[in-house]
């Protein structure tokens, strides 16, 4: 019973170590491919959506090629996948990070510009942070400053207007809530940014109306300050 235990305990070792160096050749042959057979590999299955294939695949070639004349395309084309994962704050790293390393590069303007529409894909609704919409429009209008006549340049600056309404919706927003508490020198700090920084897209005649209510507004409470006391919420300690 006992040397029946041994054998098989043997066998299954047997299996295991095998498994292991059968595992440990088929990795280095892979490593031993040309990089141009593993780019057409990773091509294909990001052509078929094949993304985290084509992902890991393109960072083998990476790991494995580091000094081959396709690395800055390869670095490219994983910002790619990221990007086509939906995964935009890797994406946007990775076309950060190639910007930085091949500035010269011919793709380098298209690597930007990319790296905008990261935080443009990640935009929401006026009433939530608006950081994304904030640093798509900061790249964008970046990009249009170095290539004003570059093949960006149209796509760009219609993007833009999208982040300056976001961006001016929030400020109202903010205004508003701030108007409706009495809390005018706020208010009126915030129509005025919107006047000053996005004068062109449909809410510059609104918040010019505003900002004459919040001046007579602050006005008058200079002068009868009871009548215009601003409301004052409780802190959490009080609740």
């Amino acid at each position: 019973m006992n040397n029946k235990k041994i054998l098989v305990s043997g066998l299954l070792a047997t299996l295991v170590v095998g498994s292991f160096f059968l595992s440990g050749c088929a990795t280095v042959e892979d490593s031993q491919r040309p990089s141009a057979e593993l780019m057409q590999e990773a091509q294909t299955q990001f052509e078929t959506g094949h993304y985290e294939d084509a992902l890991k695949t393109y960072e083998n070639l990476r790991d494995w090629y580091p000094f081959s004349p396709l690395a800055p395309e390869v670095e490219l084309k994983i910002a790619d996948t990221y990007y086509k994962m939906e995964k935009y704050e890797e994406a946007a790293a990775s076309y950060e990070e190639f910007t930085r390393l091949h500035p010269k590069n011919k793709m380098a303007a298209y690597a930007f510009y990319q790296t905008g529409m990261c935080f443009f894909e990640q935009m929401d609704t006026p009433d939530r942070d608006q950081i994304p919409s904030f640093r798509a429009a900061e790249i964008f209008e970046k990009l249009i400053l170095s290539d004003p006549d570059g093949p960006y340049s149209k796509a760009t600056s219609e993007k833009i207007k999208k982040c300056h309404q976001n961006l001016a919706a929030h400020e109202m927003q903010v205004a508003d809530f701030y108007f409706k508490v009495r809390q005018f020198e706020a208010a009126l700090n915030r129509f005025e940014r919107v006047v000053k920084m996005y004068p062109d897209v449909g809410m510059h005649e609104e918040a010019l109306s505003k900002i004459k209510i919040c001046q007579a507004k602050i006005a008058s409470a200079k002068k009868h300050p009871e009548t215009e006391k601003p409301i004052v919420f409780p802190s959490a300690t009080q609740m």
